[in-house]
């Protein structure tokens, strides 16, 4: 049936014939099910992990490089069939529309090719999201939110801090032994007599659990800070969960035994859902951590949060101890995944940006190959080599001889020379069109016009953005730089797009001068 559709299409469209354009999209498409497949199987969502990576390719290790090496050397396959028969040797007679329709087939072969691991990002992520529902995920992080301080690891969040903490009162009726007490635990002053007098317990305790959230974007300390407005959104959440702390600690003061229990239950049912075994039940978990009035931390009340932190080794009496330990961790790690994985976008939108900047370039650099000569090409390669190293030895002497701001000066050079390179070469291609006589040298002029073309949007950018910190712009200090970046590179695509439709008549027209 291939050899049919192949039959027609060099009768009818021998454009998409020759390109190979109908095996290639039916290749391709195998190819990303079973990589979106791989990516699927390949995914752990055991929670069997206290730590699970940021990223997606982390995650599947050598996979995500045995994706790129298919990738390869299915280009490579690719290029050998498109390269038997090139019409662009005598396509000037061609009309311009379709040199520019076979550069936009280039382009989506290259294309499909390069999102190959973007496509197994995908399975990856896919996986992520069969674990658990958005709603059910944020769920039971509200829990885990609330669980975090019955569960006392050590006893550095728990110690007490004299600016944001104050002492736990004595109750009255209480009697102390000051000479049995360790007046480390205790916030104490003396009286008239020269006696101690206790003012309250300043031990590790529940009451004083504060984590990261207490200090996140602090307005103390940047009070002249101008929050983003993904800051805004994660200090808003950092709130809440404080927020849900505060409220498990007035149980504790309030001795609602019932809510913590409850909790606690909850939690372990969360543990029993995903076949993690616990080492206490929630009555036994609530007496080993509801001591009041202090509710103090110490070596009776630890629970370790991690099944690897299940074996306390004590290095002063050289010994190891099997200890009480729940899988918080694992669980927290697990569904901030599932979560990332629904909201987080920033992964796969860049691995495609990428993928789509490798395709573009890559079907530039086919299409000026399939329009000059292989010589031409590869000379015109050197040259750019040669040229590469001129301009960055030239910036390093530059930047040297430059007072001040060495790096800028050093990047707004070499923006500044390969702009100016861009159009001196346009300029001399279309010279060489107007003027009668042979193409001489125009080859390498050509390739290197076109090499540039998917860069020149970036160059601009990083030029002018260069060319502000010289000049100490305010504009330039005000720039969301991600966000920026990520636009030009969009933009970049677009435009490579648009103008190669007046760049294919330009070389149509080129390609009508003689060799010789």
């Amino acid at each position: 049936m291939i050899k049919n559709i192949q039959k027609h299409l060099l009768l009818h469209y021998p454009i998409i014939w020759n390109i190979r354009l109908i095996p290639m999209l039916l290749i391709l498409i195998a190819i990303h099910i079973i990589f979106f497949a791989i990516g699927y199987i390949a995914t752990d969502t055991v929670f069997d992990s206290s730590n699970y990576y940021y990223s997606p390719a982390d995650d599947l290790g050598l996979i995500y490089f045995g994706s790129i090496l298919v990738g390869i050397l299915l280009f490579i396959g690719w290029l050998i069939f498109y390269s038997r028969n090139n019409s662009f040797k005598n396509f000037y007679p061609r009309k311009s529309p379709y040199l520019f329709l076979e550069w936009i087939l280039i382009l989506v072969i290259t294309t499909s090719i390069t999102l190959i691991p973007a496509t197994l990002t995908r399975g990856s992520i896919y996986k992520w999201n069969s674990a658990a529902s958005l709603s059910e995920a944020t769920k039971v992080m509200d829990l885990l939110d609330k669980v975090r301080i019955l569960i006392p690891d050590d006893k550095d969040n728990y110690r007490y801090d004299s600016d944001n903490n104050k002492p736990i009162p004595i109750p009255s009726g209480m009697a102390l032994r000051i000479d049995t007490l360790d007046l480390d635990l205790y916030a104490f002053d003396y009286n008239r007599d020269g006696n101690i007098v206790i003012k309250g317990y300043t031990g590790p305790s529940i009451l004083f659990y504060h984590n990261y959230d207490y200090n996140y974007y602090d307005t103390n300390y940047y009070t002249n800070y101008e929050y983003s407005a993904d800051e805004l959104k994660e200090k808003k959440e950092a709130k809440e969960r404080v927020k849900k702390i505060e409220e498990i600690k007035q149980w504790f003061r309030d001795g609602n035994k019932e809510a913590i229990l409850a909790l606690m239950t909850d939690y372990l049912k969360l543990q029993e859902k995903h076949n993690m075994p616990a080492t206490l039940t929630a009555n036994e978990w609530l007496k080993k951590i509801y001591n009041p009035p202090y509710f103090a931390v110490n070596e009776n009340t630890i629970i370790a949060s991690s099944s690897s932190d299940a074996y306390y080794y004590d290095y002063d009496h050289d010994t190891s101890r099997q200890q009480t330990y729940l899988q918080y961790q694992e669980l927290s790690s697990g569904y901030d995944k599932i979560i990332r994985s629904y909201n987080d976008n920033d992964v796969i939108r860049i691995i495609t940006l990428v993928c789509i900047c490798i395709s573009t370039i890559l079907s530039v650099f086919i299409f000026s190959f399939r329009a000059t000569t292989g010589k031409s090409w590869l000379i015109a390669f050197v040259a750019c080599g040669v040229l590469l190293f001129l301009s960055a030895f030239i910036g390093v002497v530059l930047s040297e001889i430059a007072d001040y701001r060495r790096g800028e000066i050093y990047g707004l050079f070499l923006c500044s020379f390969w702009i100016i390179l861009f159009f001196i070469l346009m300029s001399i291609i279309i010279a060489k069109i107007k003027n009668t006589g042979n193409k001489g040298k125009s080859n390498i002029f050509v390739n290197l016009f076109m090499w540039l073309l998917p860069f020149i949007c970036p160059l601009i950018y990083f030029g002018h953005y260069f060319f502000l910190d010289v000049v100490e712009s305010e504009y330039y200090y005000n720039i969301n730089d991600n966000e920026v970046l990520e636009c030009v590179f969009w933009v970049n695509i677009l435009i490579t797009i648009v103008i190669m439709f007046p760049i294919s008549m330009l070389i149509r027209k080129w390609k009508s001068i003689p060799e010789e």
